[in-house]
């Protein structure tokens, strides 16, 4: 990838770490020389602008899934985005914020790829809607409500069901909602969707998988009664049908260089087993504690309390992974 010339910058606004991480950033950027925009609803400064607005290289955005969330909806479609986590979870988070002053030179230089990610577009009659990047869920507005449908793929009646919804996923959003419903874990580069009954009544109903290029339908909606819930954010009251099919895809930036720490003075209190854990996660990467256990062949208790006590001294991180919620990842903090 190519230098970057300009960057924009978004985040969480109700929170402080993410502005003050932020500020940070600006203020490597200044050292750099780099030029950037700023979310006119995240930071206050006299250049800031709405984000929709922002023509930047790339895109920063500070927070957590959330907050990512809302800049896929909101950046244009053509810019990268790259997330800083500063939440709990920041499984569509690249970098933690404690690793900015290292990754960001090395950003600003290029040292990313570009993943394209499949969005969701929905079609609902007389409304314009944003694009989802996780998920559409067809509900009742009112709870403990059923909802009669029938869904459509590609013209051909696929069958009628009285459930608590329905729920349409992409392969990013495979590992959110759509896991928690029975649904699986999709590459994100798959070119499929999912479908999901939620407490379908009638039993024999399983989730289903299509390509990503059929046009999903669901008709025979009580009119006034149902809505179309956005990525958990964006509720949109429904008439008797909904359209949805693939959208225009947003762009994810993966940094591409991972740090190996050669000669780090490890604290004399730490383990054996902690101190080989340490070392294999520098020379391998990132590992689960699965892959731990059968790398080392320790057992998984003594794992596990190494584990601990690398993160208690602040020596590896602990994060979601990207393909399975369930699972964490550990490495190194550079």
């Amino acid at each position: 990838m190519k230098g970057i010339n300009r960057i924009g910058i978004t985040g969480h606004f109700s929170n402080q770490l993410p502005r003050v991480v932020a500020r940070e950033a600006i203020g490597i950027l200044n050292k750099l020389g780099i030029k950037y925009d700023v979310d006119n609803s995240f930071l206050k400064t006299k250049d800031s602008i709405p984000l929709e607005k922002f023509n930047s290289d790339l895109v920063l955005v500070f927070g957590g899934d959330g907050t990512m969330l809302r800049a896929a909806r909101e950046v244009p479609g053509k810019i990268p985005l790259l997330g800083i986590n500063c939440g709990a979870v920041g499984y569509l988070m690249e970098l933690d914020f404690n690793n900015l002053k290292r990754s960001l030179p090395e950003i600003v230089k290029g040292e990313f790829a570009v993943e394209e990610r499949t969005r969701l577009e929905l079609k609902i009659k007389g409304q314009k809607t944003p694009y989802a990047l996780n998920e559409v869920t067809i509900s009742p507005i009112i709870n403990q409500t059923l909802m009669h449908y029938t869904l459509e793929i590609n013209g051909k009646k696929e069958k009628s069901d009285v459930s608590d919804g329905l729920l349409i996923s992409t392969p990013t959003g495979s590992t959110a909602h759509n896991l928690s419903a029975g649904g699986s874990i999709i590459k994100p580069d798959a070119k499929v969707f999912s479908i999901i009954s939620l407490s379908s009544l009638n039993r024999e109903i399983r989730p289903m998988i299509v390509n990503d290029d059929s046009v999903i339908k669901v008709k025979g909606l009580q009119f006034g009664r149902n809505e179309a819930v956005i990525d958990g954010h964006k509720r949109i009251e429904l008439e008797e049908k909904i359209e949805i099919k693939k959208g225009k895809p947003i762009l994810f930036a993966v940094p591409i260089k991972t740090h190996i720490i050669k000669e780090q003075i490890l604290p004399k209190t730490l383990s054996p087993s902690a101190r080989f854990l340490h070392k294999l996660i520098n020379f391998k990467g990132s590992q689960t504690q699965a892959e731990l256990v059968s790398e080392t062949g320790l057992p998984e208790r003594t794992v596990r309390r190494s584990l601990e006590s690398l993160i208690e001294h602040r020596l590896i991180l602990e994060k979601s992974h990207k393909f399975d919620r369930r699972k964490k990842i550990y490495r190194l903090v550079s």
